[in-house]
């Protein structure tokens, strides 16, 4: 009797660890997808052609995001969501040099920022995972 009421403290935990890790998992992802909006509303503030190019360039970062929810695309959707990001952020610098600092800019490059770490959170809820021991 006292092994069944050890297996089930052990579910117990167990399952209270894999909930609050798929809890911090959707958060993290309502919270990316808001950065995403933000920086992409931001950017329509910018001048030409900087808008258009980084536009684009948010857009096709959302569809690979949605290519990494598919079976097997995880690895290739995160090499090409950091190639994206890293592009993202050569046109902010581009951008900071060509233009005199103004407010519309730091917004811009404040939500880019948090886009970026936000991935960087997802990546790493997404390998903290329940040990195989338990």
């Amino acid at each position: 009797m006292a092994i069944l009421g050890i297996l089930a403290l052990l579910l117990g935990f167990t399952f209270s660890m894999s909930l609050s890790r798929f809890d911090l998992r959707k958060q993290l992802v309502i919270e990316e997808a808001n950065a995403i909006g933000t920086t992409y509303l931001r950017a329509q503030l910018l001048p030409e052609p900087y808008m258009t190019e980084i536009s684009d360039l948010l857009r096709h970062y959302v569809d690979v995001r949605l290519e990494g929810t598919q079976p097997g695309n995880l690895h290739d959707a995160v090499v090409k969501s950091e190639q994206l990001q890293n592009q993202l952020w050569l046109r902010a610098v581009d951008i900071s040099k060509k233009t005199s600092s103004s407010m519309i800019l730091v917004l811009f490059l404040n939500s880019l920022n948090e886009m970026i770490d936000l991935h960087a959170k997802r990546l790493a809820a997404f390998e903290n995972r329940v040990p195989q021991t338990v």
